[in-house]
């Protein structure tokens, strides 16, 4: 009876995620992307979930998995927002979150580091590589995709919306 005890003992901690955090809800992607080649259109995204464990002593043991809500997209025009949503662009009905999932962090120097994981974005999957600075309880990191890459807005032309979007992206977690 004792190995029994001690059997369940070791599972619940095996299974217990130390040092993970919780992604809170102050977290944000900021996007910017080309309009008619003379204008900016900017945005946000909010709604993040999931996880984050970061220490920059053990990075072996780091671990980002964290999702945003493509309902949250505000651009300051909110027919377009509701535009976003519809199956050209995000088709969020089908689609409702975009997911970076980690599989390694790596230090660059000089207190940066690289993100290389998998990018969740409208059914398709991408390896990304995301720079990324780190204070403590927060993330911050840059990276360019191409829209058409995910099949974002495949009916407009790049003269009228950018092929290339920037993304900042601030993530905030319980340390």
């Amino acid at each position: 009876m004792r190995i029994y005890y001690l059997l369940v003992a070791f599972l619940f901690f095996a299974s217990t995620s130390w040092g993970q955090a919780s992604v809170l809800p102050q977290s944000k992607a900021e996007f910017s992307i080309s309009n008619f080649g003379f204008n900016t259109v900017t945005g946000t995204f909010k709604g993040f979930s999931g996880t984050v464990e970061f220490d920059p002593q053990a990075l072996a043991d780091a671990k980002i998995d964290v999702c945003l809500s493509v309902e949250t997209v505000r651009s300051g025009i909110a027919k377009r927002d509701e535009h976003l949503q519809k199956a050209e662009w995000f088709q969020a009905a089908a689609y409702p979150q975009i997911c970076f999932v980690s599989e390694e962090v790596v230090a660059m120097g000089n207190g940066a580091f690289r993100a290389k994981g998998q990018l969740h974005l409208k059914g398709k999957t991408t390896q990304v590589s995301i720079p990324l600075s780190y204070s403590p309880g927060q993330l911050r990191g840059e990276l360019n995709l191409n829209r058409l890459d995910y099949d974002l807005g495949t009916d407009t032309n790049t003269f009228t919306v950018g092929a290339d979007v920037h993304v900042k992206i601030t993530c905030f977690f319980k340390t």
